[in-house]
């Protein structure tokens, strides 16, 4: 009898693991969903071919870093006078 009882409580563990493991995916595919409907307004939103206004031209940089791998260590005043000259004014 003991061991109809260990096979229904092994039972009963793998039928909460397995409710566990749905719960699990249901939060992975809502989460994946939310990223991917960021990821989508992000693009739409920082994407320059629906501005109302017309901006300045940009200053080409990296991504993260910007324009601090750009800038040269010593004399950084003529540097920045020629972007200046050639982006206008900040």
């Amino acid at each position: 009898m003991s061991q109809f009882n260990r096979f229904t409580s092994n039972e009963m563990d793998f039928r909460r693991l397995v409710a566990a493991l749905r719960s699990m995916e249901r939060q992975t595919l809502y989460l994946s969903l939310f990223g991917l409907l960021v990821t989508v307004f992000a693009s739409r939103l920082f994407s320059g071919k629906s501005s109302k206004y017309k901006l300045p031209p940009r200053v080409p940089g990296v991504p993260i870093f910007g324009n601090a791998l750009q800038v040269p260590p010593v004399q950084q005043g003529p540097w920045a006078k020629g972007l200046a000259e050639k982006y206008g004014e900040m």
